[in-house]
């Protein structure tokens, strides 16, 4: 089968609370992190939902439609960013929201890269500060296939953008 084009991984980074309703493992206290979010930056908020279900959408048609299994859509999903150093740990997956603790871009780059060099993520990936080495992270959830998308309406994503595709 054809391939739609030479593109084989595309990493988009988003914000760990860009999702319309909690995640099913998320507390009360982490929904109520990602309404003060969404109250102080909606704008920042619905850019950020836009993208991830948008490119949920292309991912999963391209699947679908071009029979392509082989792409890596991954969605790399961190909490409120800083500026401190990297700490080198983390907690990646399925996480909390880390709320009041956010994480360093420096360590989000470093995570970014370790993906990208593993040929086993993909999906909704959510990223917290933590105590697990970054590389060990990174092939824990490699090994298990995990993904963070349980929870989402892809149906509803598409009919959103049906007039687009």
């Amino acid at each position: 089968m054809a391939r739609p084009n030479n593109i084989r991984k595309f990493l988009l980074i988003s914000h760990i609370g860009s999702r319309r309703k909690p995640a099913p493992w998320w507390s009360s206290a982490d929904w109520e992190s990602v309404d003060r979010i969404k109250a102080a930056l909606p704008d920042y908020y619905k850019a950020k939902l836009d993208a991830d279900e948008y490119f949920s959408v292309m991912a999963a048609q391209r699947r679908e439609k071009h029979g392509d299994t082989d792409f890596q859509a991954i969605n790399l999903r961190p909490t409120t960013l800083s500026d401190d150093p990297a700490t080198g740990k983390v907690e990646f997956g399925r996480t909390g929201t880390g709320d009041r603790l956010p994480i360093s871009r420096e360590d989000v780059a470093i995570v970014a890269d370790e993906v990208l060099a593993c040929s086993s993520v993909g999906g909704y990936q959510d990223l917290i500060s933590g105590q697990t080495p970054i590389k060990e992270a990174v092939e824990k959830v490699g090994r298990s296939g995990l993904c963070c998308f349980e929870g989402e309406d892809l149906e509803a994503m598409r009919e959103r953008f049906r007039e687009s595709l």
